[in-house]
């Protein structure tokens, strides 16, 4: 692997009730508000449509299964749902640190900086830590998409390059919050007749851009990757990208 090559994800993608019966969405949830400033639109739209159901989701699988008493499942959820932020961390931290290295190889140790017009900071609440490193992981994603644009801006990409590395990401980064949700759904099955805080109906996903046709298509499905112009003043050298 080289700094010329961008890493391409491996893909692992309440209204109270009317009346004042116990129920189990009634759990008074904590929560940590945390403060994130987003610039990318990809990011914006990624975490209005994943953040408060995944919120939930992890709330759900972990903490309220000890509220039930049901700390052997709650052990359980909590390890596999550790394993799925070490794996899914780790790629995308991994690709941002390549980003940074073509960036730094590629315009030396000015690199000038992006300007948004339309950033959004948001007071995100977390109900456990896990939400907590859920938030850390967009605010990366929003880098490395950012990133890749300073590179299409500066001619080190092309603008097919750099939409494609956007999409894959955001494709993973929802795979990733479905797996948890599945995780959240083996413990409160419909079949049990369990009702649990920030448990919604399977069909009802997050949406997704329909004329975004790359949102279905693994990583692996992208094209193959374009030789790019350099045009720093090393001679004879082009940049890779993969997205």
């Amino acid at each position: 692997m080289t700094s010329d090559t961008l890493l391409t994800p491996q893909v692992l993608e309440d209204e109270l009730p009317e009346n004042h019966e116990k129920t189990g969405k009634e759990h008074s949830r904590p929560f940590f508000t945390q403060s994130l400033t987003l610039r990318t639109c990809q990011a914006q739209k990624l975490f209005e449509r994943t953040f408060d159901k995944l919120n939930s989701q992890l709330y759900a699988a972990t903490k309220v299964l000890r509220l039930q008493n049901r700390t052997r499942e709650a052990r359980e959820n909590e390890t596999a749902i550790e394993n799925l932020f070490l794996a899914f961390g780790k790629e995308l931290n991994d690709t941002m640190s390549q980003v940074r290295e073509t960036l730094k190889d590629r315009l030396g140790q000015n690199v000038p900086a992006l300007s948004y017009d339309h950033t959004q900071t948001i007071q995100a609440k977390a109900s456990s830590s896990f939400s907590l490193r859920a938030i850390n992981l967009f605010a990366i994603l929003d880098e490395l998409i950012a990133t890749t644009e300073l590179l299409e801006i500066n001619n080190l990409i092309s603008p097919e390059m750099s939409d494609k590395t956007a999409k894959s990401w955001c494709h993973a980064f929802r795979k990733f919050a479905n797996q948890i949700r599945e995780i959240r759904s083996r413990s409160f099955s419909k079949s049990s007749g369990e009702t649990v805080e920030g448990s919604e109906p399977e069909a009802a996903t997050t949406r997704r851009d329909d004329n975004d046709v790359s949102a279905d298509l693994p990583p692996s499905s992208l094209p193959e990757p374009e030789p790019v112009i350099q045009t720093t003043n090393k001679e004879d050298k082009t940049a890779e990208v993969l997205p």
